[in-house]
């Protein structure tokens, strides 16, 4: 078995998706209409399916061993135009993470794919090919991670996000899939640093 690997985004963010040829036996086909989240773990479905405007909020978190996410396992994977799958600060909070910058310097952001803004302390973390941990606190919540194992299609015309916040650097998203399709948005970019004012971490 061969498969295609296509790198999308790679600097303060992970993003990957691979397309493989394999099967495995799956669960029930679920819509999601409202806004629903998930803790973090592994879920099963035949078709999962984000629509009418609603978001699927995967959480994070950072003291639970092996993958810190959420992994969802399905045939097919498809987003609506106008909701969204996302991770957005469920990552490391506040002054956190390995790619945290220093409490003392006011002016970084935080790293994981990419060296975060101004940020001496730390150098960057995880695998360009298979991203799978949270960003890291800046002065707010690192992006979280997720993972979507599909044997089938990830039709994406929504978002499927896990965004950093405020200087904080973005999760990952790994996607595995026969067909990747859709006009939507992925990503997990890092927060904007905001200039003004002053922040001290917690503690």
């Amino acid at each position: 078995m061969h498969a295609r690997m296509y790198v999308l985004t790679l600097l303060t963010l992970c993003v990957f998706v691979t397309f493989p040829m394999a099967t495995h036996a799956t669960a029930t086909s679920t819509v999601i209409t409202t806004s629903t989240t998930f803790a973090p773990g592994e879920y099963f479905f035949d078709t999962l399916r984000v629509a009418s405007s609603s978001t699927l909020t995967l959480q994070g978190d950072p003291s639970r061993s092996g993958f810190k996410g959420v992994i969802i396992h399905a045939n097919n994977v498809v987003v609506d135009d106008g909701s969204s799958i996302s991770a957005d600060a469920q990552g490391y909070p506040a002054g956190e993470g390995p790619g945290a910058p220093s409490p003392t310097n006011y002016s970084s952001g935080a790293s994981y794919g990419g060296v975060g803004n101004g940020n001496t302390a730390t150098s960057t973390y995880g695998s360009a090919l298979h991203p799978t941990e949270l960003g890291s606190g800046g002065y707010g919540f690192g992006g979280g991670a997720m993972q979507l194992i599909v044997t089938g299609t990830v039709q994406n015309d929504g978002r499927i996000s896990a965004d950093g916040y405020s200087a904080s650097s973005g999760g990952s998203i790994y996607v595995t899939a026969h067909t990747l399709t859709g006009t939507g948005v992925f990503s997990a970019m890092g927060g904007a640093l905001a200039s003004g004012g002053s922040y001290h971490f917690p503690g």
